[in-house]
């Protein structure tokens, strides 16, 4: 079984397959922020962030970096959900006083 399994007429296909099915179930996803105009870094490697935590765990340290180069406020794609980082106090604080009511419970 798996000699099946390491057999490149076998793995080939499937990961060219996943890559392509990846691209088209994402890509609608993967545009999201660009058309709200929200900067953010390349989510088509995003997939990849979990496992780069795992050989790299200082790479939380991303965020002083993606504050540099996107400002304050940006777009970050998670494997489930869009997420807006917002790390200007005022904004938030303007957000969660405000628009408290767009929030679902």
């Amino acid at each position: 079984m798996l000699g099946l399994l390491i057999n490149p007429y076998v793995l080939l296909p499937t990961v060219i397959g996943y890559l392509i099915y990846h691209v088209i179930t994402n890509y609608k996803r993967f545009k999201y922020w660009e058309r709200q105009g929200i900067k953010g870094p390349n989510p088509w490697l995003g997939w990849l962030g979990p496992i780069v935590f795992l050989i790299h765990p200082t790479s939380f340290l991303f965020q002083p970096k993606a504050i540099e180069t996107y400002g304050k406020l940006y777009g970050i794609i998670e494997p489930d959900r869009n997420s807006l980082v917002v790390a200007d106090a005022e904004v938030l604080k303007d957000v969660l006083a405000s628009h408290f009511s767009h929030f679902m419970d």
